[in-house]
């Protein structure tokens, strides 16, 4: 191996160590989420009058393709999510998201590829489709060969504690996601529903956050004849101590059929850097259908700020 090759290596294994995020909140996948996106990452309710805005960017590279070809998944993806969420009284808080998205070509393949070799791992069909290159299809539904953008629904959502005792909390969310346009491939023109319960407990530098939320769409236009499963499921389970944390990640799938129908698996690990960002690695579990090669997430965190005690 020539010595430009270990220092791309190496310079993707410290892209790896240095990414910034505050958890693993959504699987990236663009057509799954295209139906019904997951931006929830704030479980805890906050007082009256107090607010709390979050900008979180995640850099994934996706490549997936199916035996028959009726689907390929091959880009790098640039999302950006911003969040707000504002205390309309101890124990509710209405919430905001607002997501974008850009695909393109990128520029990770090749060093995904290397360190595959370096380590004798197999290339998982990477040689199929050329580098740096965007192609990106299903079907007949749409066929990207070229960077293009989108954005996904506005999300209204409300976040109520509906138990408390000691060091216990459960809470209870409820979303809506409002369309701004359809896409194929990245949004649909239906809006959709979430529902999710959060079960937190904290006890001085220790605390546990297990979140379960469901999501019900309809069927995109551009997917009108697919028989999808419309509710699509995340569980999500959080322990942290002082700076530390880490957590897994399930995600189901609408498809019913091929290996779009293989649920999605994480797991990361992390350490806490001030009070606005939080450093983690996350990694994917095969077969890695559902799931991007490599995500590098970047999370700017404000608040609790505002009038009122505490979050």
């Amino acid at each position: 191996m020539d010595f430009m090759k270990r220092i791309k290596i190496i310079a993707f294994l410290l892209l790896v160590v240095g990414c910034w995020t505050l958890n693993a909140v959504d699987v990236e996948f663009p057509l799954i989420q295209s139906m019904s996106y997951f931006p929830y990452s704030d479980h805890d309710t906050l007082s009256k009058n107090r607010w709390r805005v979050s900008l979180d960017m995640y850099y994934s590279n996706i490549y997936m393709f199916d035996y028959e070809r009726t689907t390929v998944n091959d880009m790098e993806t640039l999302s950006t999510t911003l969040a707000l969420g504002y205390g309309l009284t101890d124990r509710i808080t209405l919430e905001f998201y607002y997501r974008v998205m850009f695909a393109f070509g990128g520029l990770m393949d090749g060093l995904i590829v290397d360190f595959h070799d370096l380590f004798g791992l197999a290339e998982g069909g990477r040689n199929e489709y050329p580098r740096h290159e965007v192609n990106y299809r299903y079907k007949g539904a749409f066929s990207y060969d070229s960077g293009t953008t989108g954005q996904s629904p506005l999300i209204f959502g409300v976040l109520g504690n509906l138990y408390q005792k000691n060091n216990f909390n459960l809470n209870g969310r409820i979303a809506l996601g409002l369309p701004l346009s359809s896409k194929p491939g990245f949004s649909s023109s239906k809006p959709f529903i979430t529902m999710g319960l959060i079960l937190l407990y904290k006890r001085k530098n220790f605390s546990i956050d297990f979140s379960n939320h469901v999501s019900l769409f309809k069927n995109p236009n551009w997917l009108a004849s697919e028989d999808l499963k419309k509710p699509v499921f995340l569980s999500e389970i959080r322990i942290n101590y002082k700076r530390l944390f880490g957590g897994g990640l399930y995600k189901s799938t609408p498809f019913r059929i091929a290996d779009l129908s293989n649920r999605a698996y994480q797991v990361y690990i992390g350490y806490k850097i001030w009070k606005y960002f939080e450093l983690s690695i996350i990694e994917e579990f095969p077969p890695m259908d559902t799931t991007p090669d490599v995500s590098f997430n970047l999370k700017i965190k404000l608040g609790p700020r505002g009038p009122g005690k505490g979050a």
